[in-house]
């Protein structure tokens, strides 16, 4: 059984964070903070897929606390929410799946978290196939290759990563080596 998924909702007025709360906790696990300094630790222990933030807040602003959620692999997807259209273009510098003007529109905010959910998947997806490919070239890229050469009556095994120029003649192979 698949847990449902996991949003943090960060917003400083607490209207904003219990419609939002109302709508997503049906099919989402949902946890909301006022204090966007508090969405940092509840990031680490709640490990949202989703987080929903509001840009305009009194201690650290949306952008602060994006860039405060760590590493691009382990970021979850970001959602902005804000009563100022001005800061779209910033938002999606900073990879959001979406932007919403407030006030929010239930039909609005559940097509902002299926893009999240969506654009998570497609991540997860790629990085499987991405896991797979590495360790299917792992192997290989760590085994050096070795040449048996006949050198009159001796037979010397070179690494083939030493070899720098090859040669062929009257079906004889010339090599030259780094030494």
């Amino acid at each position: 059984i698949m847990r449902p998924p996991r949003i943090l909702v960060v917003d400083d007025e607490p209207g904003m964070l219990r419609a939002v709360e109302r709508v997503l906790s049906g099919e989402h696990e949902v946890a909301v903070t006022r204090l966007s300094r508090e969405a940092l630790a509840l990031a680490d222990e709640f490990r949202p897929e989703l987080a929903i933030v509001d840009i305009r807040m009194p201690d650290l602003d949306g952008f602060g606390v994006v860039s405060a959620l760590g590493e691009p692999e382990s970021m979850p997807a970001i959602v902005f929410v804000t009563a100022y259209n001005e800061y779209a273009v910033k938002a999606f510098d900073v990879n959001a799946v979406d932007y919403i003007l407030k006030p929010i529109e239930k039909s609005r905010l559940e097509k902002a978290v299926q893009r999240g959910m969506k654009q998570l998947e497609s991540e997860t997806g790629m990085r499987s196939q991405l896991k797979n490919l590495i360790s299917l070239m792992a192997p290989a890229a760590q085994k050096k290759s070795k040449l048996l050469l006949k050198d009159k009556n001796r037979n010397l095994l070179i690494d083939s990563e030493e070899i720098v120029f090859a040669s062929v003649s009257d079906s004889v192979v010339h090599l030259s080596t780094a030494e």
